[in-house]
């Protein structure tokens, strides 16, 4: 998407007196940072943001479209956010600073 490639460079900082970890395994590594933003039709952000890893992120895209497909619906292009099922626009962007669609944390990559 041309708006995501347009957004500045930047890594989400991590506080040196606090720890992020993964909302849904809890490890320290691979952290992206979801905003909690939802779809172009303004639905309220369900969060202020939370963070991800890029395993759970990956394994929550296949699990959902592999139940999709055995339930006899279509698998989903767009992806979404396991925690606030925002979509993840952009989510086949990777770069030093991008992955899957969402800003990856410093210091954890």
């Amino acid at each position: 998407s041309t708006q995501l490639a347009q957004r500045p460079k930047r890594l989400v900082p991590v506080d040196d007196d606090s720890v992020q970890t993964c909302t849904i395994c809890f490890d320290i590594k691979q952290l992206l940072l979801c905003s909690g933003e939802r779809d172009a039709n303004g639905t309220v952000p369900a969060e202020t943001g939370h963070t991800v890893c890029e395993p759970c992120l990956v394994e929550w895209f296949r699990s959902r479209n592999e139940l999709r497909a055995a339930s006899g619906l279509r698998t989903v292009a767009r992806p979404s956010c396991p925690v606030c099922k925002a979509d993840l626009r952009g989510a086949s962007l990777r770069s030093e600073d991008h992955c899957l669609g969402l800003p990856k944390v410093k210091g954890t990559w």
